[in-house]
């Protein structure tokens, strides 16, 4: 049997759908089992021991084959993904996203049986001839409907990031160098997709001088463009902050499953926590904790009671709904997990 996973970014995205591959690896040993992805998410899946190949989707050439050559430049593209999605014979393909680009390239893919959720959303339905109606709230137990669906089994056990011994050498190097080997540390993340997820660079300095005076270690993490509010931090913050060097997504990953706890809003880095093994207390504002919350056991949500609250809005003029959730709550969060 040979079995296509379709799922394209983002990040915290692609976590999630990791202990579908899992179940699938489970249920089908013997199965080929291929995964379409994008590069922004690619990290999170290579050298994972239940892929046996990773497809890489080039959405940003087609992209500029687009604007450089026109429509007919694009299709051409396109035909010739599907052209070697098609070689690889295909029983069925699985689109975990519900988009109409991840729909399109469920069906360039030629598999007999193309499953997906009964939904319209962009279109996507038309693309898939198995759907699923699932009545699941988190996003993770979804997905592991749609391996039921296929005749597996439903594992929601978390599946980690691999990384390579250099990726380890780097972060350990940083840890050893900054005397964190033997201490229960704190990984903070304060970047956001949506203006709306930020907590604020005021708030996590206020919380930095909390866990300074309690004598709890922390470690600011950041990302590409993440750069200013970690200033902004640092600037307000009554101490020197502890600030991690760059790091990819697999060194991230590592640092994460060194770190004892992490905390920060609903964001790919949340999830590659949870995917690690890492406890979280989670800053929720506009996003739906029961549908995309740090997933099992040992996991803190913080969101403000608001009629407003869940709206999925990606900005808002007030962000009452994160300015709600004080210092103090994330420090009591903080010590209740690590007891």
């Amino acid at each position: 049997m040979k079995i296509l996973i379709v799922k394209l970014g983002a990040v915290g995205d692609v976590a999630h759908t990791l202990p579908a591959l899992h179940s699938l690896r489970k249920s089908f040993p013997e199965a080929f089992i291929a995964w379409v992805v994008e590069k922004k998410a690619l990290q999170v899946i290579r050298d994972n021991p239940y892929i046996d190949e990773v497809i890489l989707f080039e959405r940003k050439e087609l992209e500029r084959t687009f604007r450089k050559d026109g429509l007919f430049a694009a299709i051409r593209f396109l035909a010739s993904f599907g052209k070697k999605l098609k070689s690889y014979h295909f029983d069925i393909a699985i689109d975990f996203q519900t988009l109409f680009k991840s729909g399109l390239i469920t069906w360039l893919s030629g598999a007999k049986k193309r499953v997906g959720f009964d939904k319209w959303r962009e279109l996507n339905k038309l693309f898939t001839n198995s759907r699923l109606k699932s009545n699941k709230r988190h996003t993770i137990d979804k997905y592991l409907d749609l391996v039921v669906s296929v005749g597996g089994s439903a594992d929601s056990t978390p599946v980690k990031i691999y990384y390579a011994k250099e990726d380890a050498d780097y972060v350990d190097r940083f840890i050893r160098d900054e005397g964190l080997e033997s201490k229960k540390w704190i990984a903070i993340n304060p970047g956001a997709s949506w203006t709306s997820k930020l907590w604020g660079a005021q708030r996590y300095a206020i919380l930095c001088d909390l866990l300074n005076e309690a004598s709890v270690p922390h470690v600011i993490v950041w990302g590409p463009g993440e750069e200013k509010i970690v200033e902004e931090i640092q600037e307000k913050a009554g101490n020197e902050l502890l600030i991690a060097p760059p790091t990819s997504i697999k060194q991230l990953a590592c640092l994460l499953e060194r770190s004892s706890l992490y905390v920060g809003g609903d964001t790919g880095p949340m999830h590659m926590a949870v995917a690690m093994g890492t406890p979280v207390a989670g800053i929720f504002g506009p996003s739906d904790p029961e549908r995309n919350g740090p997933y099992g056991e040992g996991q803190k949500v913080l969101q403000a009671d608001l009629d407003c609250i869940k709206c999925w809005k990606r900005s808002c003029p007030t962000v009452e709904c994160m300015e709600k959730v004080t210092p103090q709550s994330v420090i009591d969060a903080i010590k209740e997990i690590l007891k």
